[in-house]
């Protein structure tokens, strides 16, 4: 939805023009505001020159059905107030998630522009990062780390729209599971051990979220399978432990299913093969049918040793099949094509990318195909997230990153891990 801006018409008004204009969409699809219009500070009310029509700052007459609106967005009811020159924050009481009105572009919003509608960190697209703090892992940050999300389209200097704390020490991977719920994988914990720790969906529009389960395995890596399996990678261990989506749904602590040898970074590819590296330049699969055969005692079906990898981290998978990872110890990302991973042997990596910051970590791909790199910049580099479009991909080189998220206000401290809201 898109609205336009006529000479002379305050920012505050095109704004809540948008507001209205989203609430006659729930109105006519069956909805209502679940609360009235919030007073601005200093009591005075929000006003717009094309009315409040019909219903609109009325307490509900009954409880409001969820539904779904726009990209992914549950919206239950609209309640507004203006925070600022910039935004205009709806509150959904009832679960906690938000709405933002923002300009489409950053600065003032001038006559003739347009504003748009967006999820605030329910976006689709919006950028999740594990900062490793002085917990993670050969981390050079400070603290105990954090999780920090940006809206789509952050870049430079850009503040996150929340940040996690809570239930957060050392992460290192993350991932999100079918139901767009975050996990995210801690290297140290409550036990020293590591803990994998569950930020339900609704949490994530909060702007301090809580978290709903903790699973007391070590940390390192995290994924699922086509299946919904959990898997996790216990660094202090050196196993990858399965948790079966069955067993997720149970409360308390769930029993693992199959424990496998593995080292620190795991992925799995369409066909639910597991893949782990992290140990020097290679790469090792374990096929699906052979794990659940043996009980998790079976050997790798494929081992890829590539000059490309120098302690490859957790891995990615693009729709193609073929394979990204970042190369902790030599500063660039590889990429092996599905080709190459169907059988034992020694190959060249089919796309190196550089770039001028340093240690990549665990990598993500967007569902457009592009490609996501934190830098825990141990030497020589800064701090940073750096996104390379699809198109920057075929060929090896140093392209400079379409995106990168830098500077002292990021929030980023020791990047390990990123994930992009599906």
């Amino acid at each position: 939805m898109t609205t336009r801006a006529p000479s002379g018409r305050s920012f505050e008004d095109v704004l809540l023009d948008e507001l209205l204009a989203v609430h006659q969409d729930l109105q006519r699809a069956g909805a209502e505001p679940e609360k009235r219009l919030l007073p601005r500070a200093g009591g005075a009310r929000l006003r717009s020159s094309r009315g409040a029509g019909p219903g609109f700052g009325q307490p509900p007459k009954r409880s409001v059905r969820r539904r779904p609106w726009r990209a992914g967005l549950v919206v239950a009811g609209i309640s507004a107030v203006v925070v600022g020159a910039a935004l205009v924050m709806a509150d959904l009481p009832t679960s906690g998630q938000k709405v933002t009105i923002r300009p489409a572009a950053q600065g003032s919003l001038a006559p003739g522009a347009s504003t748009q509608v967006a999820s605030g960190v329910l976006e689709p697209g919006t950028i999740f990062v594990a900062n490793g703090g002085v917990e993670g892992y050969g981390s050079t940050g400070t603290g105990p780390g954090s999780v920090t999300i940006y809206q789509p389209g952050a870049r430079g200097d850009a503040r996150p729209e929340a940040v996690i704390t809570k239930g957060i020490d050392g992460p290192l991977g993350l991932t999100f599971d079918s139901s767009g719920n975050l996990w995210v994988a801690n290297w140290e914990g409550a036990t020293g051990q590591g803990t994998v720790v569950e930020y339900d969906k609704a949490e994530l529009a909060k702007t301090s979220p809580a978290p709903t389960r903790t699973i007391d395995v070590g940390g390192g890596g995290v994924a699922f399978d086509p299946a919904g399996n959990l898997w996790v990678a216990n660094w202090w261990q050196l196993t990858a432990v399965e948790f079966t989506k069955a067993s997720l749904a149970q409360p308390g602590q769930p029993r693992p299913a199959l424990t496998v040898d593995a080292n620190c970074s795991i992925a799995f590819d369409s066909s639910g093969n597991l893949w782990e590296g992290g140990q020097g330049s290679t790469l090792d699969e374990y096929s699906e049918t052979a794990l659940a055969k043996s009980g998790g005692n079976a050997g790798p079906e494929v081992m890829i040793t590539s000059s490309g990898l120098n302690v490859p981290c957790q891995p990615a998978f693009d729709a193609q099949g073929d394979l990204w990872a970042g190369n902790y110890d030599s500063n660039t990302v590889s990429e092996l094509t599905k080709e190459q991973l169907a059988r034992s042997g020694s190959v060249a990596a089919h796309v190196v990318i550089s770039s001028r910051f340093s240690s990549p970590g665990n990598v993500a791909l967007s569902p457009a195909g592009d490609l996501w790199v934190p830098y825990a910049g141990l030497d020589p580099g800064p701090w940073a997230v750096v996104e390379f479009t699809k198109s920057q991909l075929t060929k090896s080189g140093s392209p400079a990153p379409a995106v990168t998220i830098l500077g002292p206000h990021t929030g980023l401290n020791g990047p390990w891990g990123v994930a992009i809201e599906p």
